[in-house]
């Protein structure tokens, strides 16, 4: 049952990761999501606290050996707190770091080491959690019951939100520029019809605008790499280069 109900959460977190990676972009601002998730995440954990804290929302007391099972409507409010767990986590997975990410200009070398440090930090921090939780709270779990251990996770996330969301003043946003899985497909069809075009040496041809920022408005422009180099002909444009190469 346990482990079960482990795949359960792990798959229902995967798949609302997949769904959180372009939803931001496509319809709403990453912080916005991010806001949206947290407040989900929260209620999740509040519910699970409760389920595990008041009586008639818990199985009763295990007599020996012998443990009553759950009711239909505790079990409603244990798995309807999970979900919202995997929805609050498949929402904040993917954006987090992409928002963290948006405070840094990569054309700005300061700012580039910045991001870097940002990220060392942001991972360090989430292995650290990590060791806390399958160490601290397990212990806390079967010392001090179930109601504290989820009880504690839910304090430590409402000072979190609270922290984040007190720097809104001073974060940098990124306007939604639609769905990348679009522009993948784009790059990935217009490379096919232009598979016989010579791509220049100039790598500044392959921009459509020679400004710092891409015309999709509040984006900046890719740096070239030599990896994949089958796509480069997609950005090519064949009147430019008919004129370069004759």
């Amino acid at each position: 049952m346990v482990g079960s109900i482990g795949t359960r959460l792990s798959k229902s977190i995967f798949f609302y990761t997949c769904i959180g990676c372009f939803y931001p972009d496509v319809i709403h601002i990453v912080f916005f999501k991010c806001w949206i998730s947290s407040c989900r995440l929260m209620q999740g954990m509040c519910t699970l606290t409760l389920s595990a804290t008041i009586p008639v929302l818990k199985p009763a007391e295990c007599i020996g050996s012998l443990c009553p099972p759950a009711t239909p409507a505790q079990y409603g409010v244990f798995f309807f707190g999970l979900y919202l767990i995997a929805f609050g986590t498949g929402g904040i997975k993917p954006c987090v770091s992409s928002f963290g990410a948006d405070q840094f200009d990569d054309t700005d070398p300061k700012e580039r080491v910045k991001k870097g440090s940002f990220f060392n930090w942001f991972y360090f921090s989430i292995n650290i959690g990590c060791l806390v939780s399958s160490s601290l709270m397990v212990y806390i779990q079967d010392k001090a019951g179930w109601g504290l251990g989820f009880g504690i996770p839910a304090l430590f996330m409402g000072i979190a939100i609270a922290i984040f969301f007190s720097g809104t003043p001073l974060y940098r946003f990124q306007r939604p520029v639609g769905s990348p899985i679009t522009r993948m497909c784009q790059v990935v069809v217009a490379s096919f019809h232009k598979r016989n075009l010579e791509v220049p040496q100039d790598i500044s041809l392959l921009y459509e605008t020679q400004e710092k920022h891409s015309t999709i408005e509040g984006t900046w422009k890719l740096a070239h790499s030599n990896e994949l180099k089958y796509f480069s002909s997609s950005f090519s444009l064949p009147d430019l280069l008919s004129s370069v190469l004759n």
